[in-house]
C-alpha cells in the first residue's frame, strides 16, 4: 500500500515556511508528497494520511469478484413461448419498436413469500428449479412453480401484486436441527437429495419419498468439531 495525504491544506501549512524560503510566487499550490510504501506493524498514520493502493508497487496482483450475494440464489424463468433467453423470443415487429422507440425501461417484478423465522440461505434443485430449500432457525423446501409462472407474464398482471405477501405452505418443515445454521445444498447428481448442516456441528440427510415429500433421518453425520458453514 501507498501513503497519501487526505488532507493536503494541513501539510500546505506545516510547508508554509519552507515555500518562502525557496521564493515560490504561487501561494494557493499544493506540494506533493513522494509516494512511499507503508509496511503493516512498523509504520504509523500520521494525521491526514491514509492508504492507496498503487497497482506499481506489485509484481503480481491478483482480485476477485463474488458477482450476485452469496445468500440467494439465481432462478432460471421461461417466457410464454417456453424460452430461457429472453432476447432470443423478439419478433421483427419488437426490434422494429425499440430502433423507433429506443429500448424500454427495465422492470423489476417481485413476487413475496411469507418465511416463518429467517432466512439465512436458499438453494433451488438444479434438476426442478422451482423446488427450492430454505434453511434458517428450521428447514422448509418450496414450490415455487406458480411465483415463477406469473413473473412470466405480462408486466401488468404482475405490478397488482407487488405488495402482496403470498401465505403459501411448505411442502416440507423439519425442526430437527439443535441449532440454526447456513450449510445447505441439493445433490447436482441425484435429483430431491438434499444436505443441511448448523452450527451444532451436526449435518441432516434429506431424502425424497415423492415428488412433494422428503424424509429426514433421524440420525446425524458427526464428524466437525464445530459449525458446518457451507456444504
Amino acid at each position: 500500500m501507498v501513503r497519501s495525504l487526505k488532507n493536503p491544506k494541513k501539510a500546505k501549512r506545516k510547508n508554509k515556511g519552507s515555500k518562502k524560503e525557496d521564493g515560490s510566487s504561487s501561494s494557493n499550490s499544493i506540494p506533493s508528497m513522494p509516494a512511499k510504501v507503508w509496511q503493516p506493524g512498523v509504520d504509523a498514520l500520521e494525521e491526514g494520511e491514509e492508504l492507496q493502493c498503487d497497482p506499481s508497487a506489485y509484481n503480481s496482483l491478483h482480485a476477485f469478484h463474488i458477482g450476485w450475494p452469496c445468500l440467494r440464489e439465481l432462478v432460471p424463468t421461461k417466457t410464454s413461448n417456453g424460452d430461457t433467453d429472453v432476447d432470443s423470443d423478439s419478433s421483427d415487429s419488437d426490434k422494429d419498436e425499440m430502433e423507433n422507440e429506443g429500448p424500454k425501461a427495465p422492470v423489476f417484478q417481485v413476487r413475496k413469500v411469507f418465511h416463518e423465522g429467517c432466512v439465512n440461505r436458499i438453494r433451488a434443485m438444479p434438476q426442478k428449479p422451482h423446488i427450492c430449500a430454505t434453511w434458517g432457525d428450521t428447514g422448509h423446501i418450496w414450490d415455487f412453480a406458480s411465483h415463477l409462472n406469473a413473473l412470466a407474464e405480462s408486466e401488468t398482471n404482475i405490478s397488482k401484486d407487488a405488495s402482496t405477501v403470498s401465505n403459501q405452505t411448505p411442502l416440507v418443515k423439519f425442526s430437527g436441527h439443535k441449532d440454526e445454521g447456513y450449510a445447505t445444498d441439493w445433490n447436482p447428481l441425484v435429483p430431491g437429495t438434499l444436505v443441511s448442516g448448523d452450527y451444532k456441528n451436526c449435518i441432516h440427510l434429506w431424502e425424497p419419498s415423492s415428488d412433494s415429500t422428503w424424509n429426514v433421518g433421524s440420525n446425524q453425520y458427526l464428524g466437525h468439531t464445530g459449525s458446518v458453514e457451507d456444504l
